[in-house]
């Protein structure tokens, strides 16, 4: 159920809401040029508002903080899609008009940017440490259609050919589908951006309507869409203020202790997110230095944090190439035991090319992983040991084992799956050829065909969990 219009009489042209429109339409024509993928999502995560950077990096004020803020706005005239524009254009039309004509153009301006950064803040606060980006003007039409319930409840909307609604029985059937798409946990809707927008909304609209509008006005007698201010409630500008204020301090109290709320593995997240931010120039200005001095605090404090460190610091795409100080993070991670520093760093002994070389000490920690159920630690092993890495003889015997050890290994999941079809296509290849062990073509052919119905097997369980999200 859509609404089309909304019986309160407008005169002229309005201009605060066709900008808007306009606005909103020539950011989504700009998309729509963007046709490559990633270029457009790149969109998304500069434009759009992040509940990691809100929350974590907007307030004590620092360098950040402007392009934080204008993200909050910059948000607003972004949207993920045609359908999503068109809808909220849909609902903008028919409430903005005459809450334009009731307030003037310049507050209705005002009231809009604080429905929507209400709504924004809201949502950010939901889930704080996610680097998701909030786009859409949903938030700030939702504070206008919550303005109009208030305003004009008796108003007529019309939501089809001839069918209509009062604007009270529109919101009150929309808050019910709002509810149960909440519910709805898989649902990408950004209803606390919703809530917060229309919290704003009936609580700032008595301030900014004209002098003498009144709310809850009911329609005069013997007449369907007429308005009669004089049979409403006037709410005094002082308590309308204070109003105001109350919601201000109470949103600013929120996302302080929403802040200090965040267990410490999500502050991580979150500050992981803000530097990833600062390196890559994605909501703020990118400040190379800065999102490094973050990174390597977060790495001293957490071994996976430190892990990914070091992979951005071997690979030199978004900080400056330095494999010595990834050998370091590396060996720091391994030391605490996250698997994929522990095979980063085994490898790095075996070769002896950026910290001195211990071959027998990496084939240890490799060899460990394997047997504790790391498929990718096994392969590896294996390639080390066929290819005779670390300038020793190829152990083609010993390969043979780990790649039969990983292509045996079913019972691993997930990341630890990883490697597991191409362990046993070397392990069929290394029987058929007889390399570290007696030729058995019967058995290679035997070995590739589980492999592959296994990898099908696979294929199907994930398909199937994708569904069901």
């Amino acid at each position: 159920m859509l609404p089309i219009s909304s019986a309160f009489p407008v005169k002229g042209f309005q201009p605060v809401t066709w900008t808007i429109i306009g606005l909103c339409v020539l950011v989504s024509c700009i998309q729509l040029v963007m046709s490559d993928q990633m270029a457009d999502g790149m969109f998304y995560q500069r434009y759009g508002a992040h509940p990691a950077l809100v929350i974590f990096d907007l307030w004590p004020r620092n360098s950040d903080s402007p392009a934080i803020a204008w993200s909050l706005v910059s948000s607003m005239f972004v949207h993920a899609g045609f359908l999503h524009l068109l809808f909220n254009m849909l609902f903008f039309h028919c409430f903005s008009e005459p809450m334009e004509v009731l307030m003037g153009s310049s507050r209705y301006a005002i009231f809009y940017l604080l429905c929507g950064l209400a709504g924004a803040i809201v949502y950010c606060t939901i889930d704080p440490h996610s680097f998701a980006p909030l786009v859409g003007a949903s938030g700030a039409v939702t504070g206008v259609l919550a303005a109009h319930t208030l305003l004009l409840p008796y108003t007529q909307i019309s939501v089809g050919i001839k069918a209509t609604l009062p604007a009270w029985g529109f919101t009150a059937f929309w808050v019910f589908l709002q509810v149960l798409g909440a519910a709805d946990s898989e649902s990408t809707t950004a209803y606390g951006a919703h809530f917060g927008g229309g919290v704003a909304g009936l609580l700032l609209a008595p301030l900014f309507v004209k002098s003498g509008v009144q709310i809850l006005a009911p329609p005069v007698e013997d007449t369907e869409h007429a308005f009669e201010y004089d049979e409403g409630f006037v709410v005094p500008r002082p308590l309308a203020a204070g109003v105001a204020l109350l919601l201000v301090v109470t949103l600013a109290f929120f996302v302080s202790g929403r802040r200090d709320s965040v267990d410490a593995a999500s502050k991580v997240d979150a500050e992981e997110w803000i530097a990833v931010a600062r390196l890559e120039g994605v909501g703020v200005p990118q400040d190379t230095e800065r999102g490094l001095a973050l990174y390597r605090a977060l790495a001293a404090k957490d071994a996976k944090v430190a892990t990914r460190l070091a992979d951005k610091l071997r690979e030199g795409k978004t900080v400056p190439k330095d494999e010595a100080e990834a050998a370091k993070w590396y060996r720091s991670a391994a030391e605490q035991k996250e698997p994929k520093a522990v095979s980063a760093w085994a490898l790095m002994l075996v070769d002896g090319e950026i910290v001195p070389r211990d071959r027998e000490r990496g084939l240890a920690l490799l060899r460990q992983l394997g047997d504790d159920g790391y498929i990718s630690a096994d392969l590896q092993l294996a390639q080390v040991l066929e290819a005779g890495r670390g300038d020793a003889t190829p152990d083609l015997a010993g390969a043979v084992q780990r790649y039969k050890h990983a292509c045996e290994n079913t019972a691993a999941d997930g990341a630890m799956r990883n490697g597991h079809y191409e362990a046993c296509r070397r392990y069929a290849q290394m029987l058929k050829d007889g390399r570290g062990t007696e030729p058995d073509p019967d058995k290679a052919a035997e070995v590739l065909k589980q492999a592959d119905v296994q990898r099908l097997l696979d294929a199907g369980i994930a398909a199937v969990l994708n569904r069901r999200r």
